[in-house]
């Protein structure tokens, strides 16, 4: 008989469980801890053994369990010898759920209870992340500066010292976030984003619109680190800095240093764009063609040959050089039958063809657009600019017809609720006012707070206005006159509601209409102008004639020879 056999096999256990953490094996070891902690209750190891069980929860991307698990252990073994250890892997159970507080709080009791804890830079450092992505900067602040200076030749301190100037430049403290900058480039000038912190320092600079001071930074970088990636990105923005001085040629010249010296970039692209721009600005058309042609001849293998063949056409409908346009975008359709490109050229080659009255051609474009890219955004505007060319031709069943496809096919769409809006002014047209109605009120309730929705909520208005149904009518026009992020409109409605208030005989709501008016859109003469009328016709009838003067004096100044001005100088004559 083995003695204590119960025993062995309990460490027997325990020992496989933490050889299976260790071994990157921790999936398999939850099962014989978890054992080995139902049968030891009692056992004095079980502090120990709770803490390899919530290292393989860790390890295995159980965070709940693990962090669980980490402040059980906390909570119950306060002597415990993994102490420290466990409030870090707590800590950072609670970071990778993305409890920030409760990171922020453990991180903090960690380096309170052991001040020279090996992981004291990293905690801090960890709390400052946790900061920095809730954009609590000045705390996210805070925590990286005590992280880089109480480990400044660790990894974790270099890149907390990093960090701080980019938190100091999302508070705005610009001169702070140089001095942090410049800081780290002289502390850690080998590392591999002190090329990083210079561009921040140029950065600002062209924020703040210094550009000399900016272009000087920039050249200074790539001086400094010819070789690291951000050259392009620093030459780009020299050019971006002369062209935002008015300096084109200087411009034109940095373009070049990107589509010349970096033809392979991202910004290639961007840059040759803008070089056109650059060229138009100074008059120079021809030459703004002539460089698209010349990229695409001498880098046939570029892999923005396709953008820059795209962006000639562009430039093309851009210059109002339709037939050009439409040369290039037929070009590159048939070139490029699969690019996501294609749909937007199909779309703008049939503004080009509308543009020369081309209607035909124009709208084999769009339709050809809708057949080859059926669920593409541009295939909702193109037929909504078909079915606007068919309504131009008073083509009136073909363009509902039209019309109708975006409102059924493309729902989600921006195109749609234009697309019903202009619907209903066809039945109006066909003298069919139920339907318009009707159609009205289904765009209204589709597209709440769209400025097609807000104006058919406005029609069906008018239309119970029209009626004399005003009670109907008023509470349509309150739904569009809460609508602050359409003011016109706004304003418009809450006009509406005050003339009918007036015209029932309800001074009172009609007064706080008009009021509302005269508060909050003054920036919206005509319907600021006749609710200020309004408004002085009620002083009138409740004899308040000095309120009434002054208000009709407003308008006076304000509109001194239109209309209102007119009507309020005949009103201040009757009061006299």
């Amino acid at each position: 008989m083995i003695p204590n056999k119960k025993w062995y096999l309990y460490e027997a256990r325990f020992k496989q469980g933490i050889a299976l953490v260790l071994n990157q094996r921790s999936a398999e070891a939850i099962p014989p801890l978890l054992k080995y902690i139902a049968d030891n209750t009692e056992n004095p190891n079980l502090d120990e053994a709770l803490f390899w069980l919530a290292e393989a929860y860790y390890r295995t991307d159980m965070l709940r369990n693990a962090s669980e698990t980490f402040d059980k252990i906390v909570q119950t073994y306060s002597k415990t010898n993994r102490r420290e250890e466990t409030l870090y892997g707590l800590g950072w159970s609670y970071f990778r759920l993305e409890k920030f507080d409760k990171s922020s709080a453990t991180f903090d009791q960690l380096v309170k209870e052991f001040p020279k804890s090996q992981y004291a830079t990293e905690v801090l450092t960890r709390q400052a992340d946790g900061y920095y992505r809730i954009k609590n900067y000045p705390k996210a602040a805070e925590y990286y500066s005590r992280a880089a200076k109480i480990g400044p030749n660790t990894e974790e301190g270099q890149y907390s010292a990093y960090q701080l100037a980019h938190t100091l430049y999302r508070q705005n403290k610009f001169e702070q976030a140089i001095t942090a900058s410049l800081s780290f480039v002289k502390n850690y000038s080998k590392s591999a984003t002190a090329p990083n912190a210079l561009y921040l320092i140029a950065w600002i600079r062209f924020q703040q619109e210094r550009y000399s001071e900016s272009i000087e930074n920039f050249h200074f970088l790539i001086s400094t680190y010819p070789k690291c990636q951000l050259i392009p990105r620093a030459y780009f923005a020299i050019a971006d800095a002369y062209y935002n001085m008015g300096n084109y040629e200087q411009a034109i010249e940095g373009y070049k240093v990107v589509v010349e010296q970096f033809p392979s970039d991202e910004l290639a692209p961007e840059a040759m764009k803008s070089i056109q721009y650059a060229l138009i600005a100074l008059d120079r058309d021809a030459e703004a063609i002539g460089i698209a042609d010349s990229y695409i001849n001498n880098n046939p293998n570029s892999p923005f040959i396709e953008d820059f063949k795209y962006k000639k056409a562009e430039m093309f409908y851009t210059g109002r050089r339709y037939p050009d346009a439409i040369s290039e975008y037929e070009t590159f359709t048939n070139a490029y039958p699969e690019s996501e490109k294609t749909a937007e050229a199909l779309y703008w080659l049939g503004k080009s063809y509308a543009a020369m009255n081309d209607f035909e051609n124009s709208a084999k474009s769009f339709l050809k657009l809708y057949k080859q890219f059926p669920k593409n955004d541009y295939s909702a505007v193109g037929l909504l600019e078909y079915g606007l060319l068919l309504k131009s031709q008073n083509m009136v069943d073909s363009a509902n017809a039209i019309l109708q496809i975006i409102e059924a096919n493309f729902a989600k769409s921006e195109s749609a609720p234009q697309a019903g809006f202009e619907r209903a002014i066809l039945f109006f047209g066909k003298n069919d006012t139920l339907s318009a109605i009707n159609q009205f009120r289904s765009v209204a309730d589709k597209y709440p707070e769209t400025v097609y929705g807000d104006q058919s909520r406005y029609r069906v208005g008018m239309y119970y206005r029209i009626k004399g149904e005003n009670e109907t009518a008023i509470k349509e026009f309150e739904k569009v006159a809460e609508i602050y992020d359409n003011p016109t409109i706004a304003a418009e409605a809450r006009y509406r509601i005050g003339e009918l208030y007036l015209k029932m005989g309800d001074r009172t709501n009609a007064q706080n209409s008009f009021e509302i008016i005269k508060d909050k859109f003054s920036g919206y003469e005509d319907w600021f102008s006749l609710g200020m009328l309004g408004l002085g016709e009620i002083y009138e009838k409740q004899e308040n004639k000095e309120e009434a003067i002054e208000i009709y004096r407003t308008i006076q100044q304000l509109r001194p020879t239109d209309e209102f001005g007119k009507t309020a100088t005949q009103r201040l004559k009757r009061l006299k």
